[in-house]
């Protein structure tokens, strides 16, 4: 199993199951965006636009103080592309509905060389299809691809989708 580095110095090793729990709390991986956007501003100041939906981009300390700290604001794009970033660790994130999927611009390319790569082998489905998708993984350059699973975006957050195990068929005796 493939071990990362903690920031934090009572936790020397950072696995999959610590991982989990910092994705899993907000305090924790809203502070590691906060952290990395602030000392990464330069590279992501250009999307704050696009992430508020404001003519007028705000600063950094305000998008951080509004969208990423403040309490019950959901994570999007910019957020998980920075918490990736941050942790070195590569993701796949499933879009159900193609009007929240990243879109398909120069913009992308850019935010590739703020950390994020967006692969070229995006799984998508036919038009129509009712069980279509976006695939997009996030490449971190030197990143690692934990077996976490990919991230399912729902407006506002992402869950992680994990496989369910078939339940074993009952012997039945007649």
């Amino acid at each position: 199993m493939a071990m990362m580095h903690s920031t934090d110095p009572a936790t020397p090793q950072l696995d999959e199951k610590k991982l989990l729990e910092v994705f899993n709390d907000p305090e924790k991986s809203n502070s590691i965006v906060v952290a990395f956007l602030k000392l990464n501003s330069n590279d992501y100041t250009p999307f704050l636009a696009s992430a508020t939906g404001e003519e007028d981009p705000p600063t950094m300390e305000d998008f951080c103080n509004k969208e990423v700290e403040a309490f019950g604001r959901d994570a999007d794009h910019l957020q998980i592309t920075a918490l990736s970033s941050a942790l070195k660790v590569s993701l796949d994130v499933v879009y159900l509905s193609r009007s929240h999927a990243p879109p398909e611009s120069d913009s992308i390319t850019e935010e590739a060389d703020a950390g994020a790569k967006m692969s070229d082998n995006k799984d998508v489905s036919p038009e129509g299809d009712p069980n279509a998708c976006d695939v997009v993984r996030f490449d971190i350059d030197q990143g690692q691809m934990f077996g976490l699973g990919p991230l399912l975006y729902r407006p506002g957050h992402f869950d992680l989708l994990v496989a369910r195990e078939e339940p074993e068929s009952p012997d039945i005796n007649i």
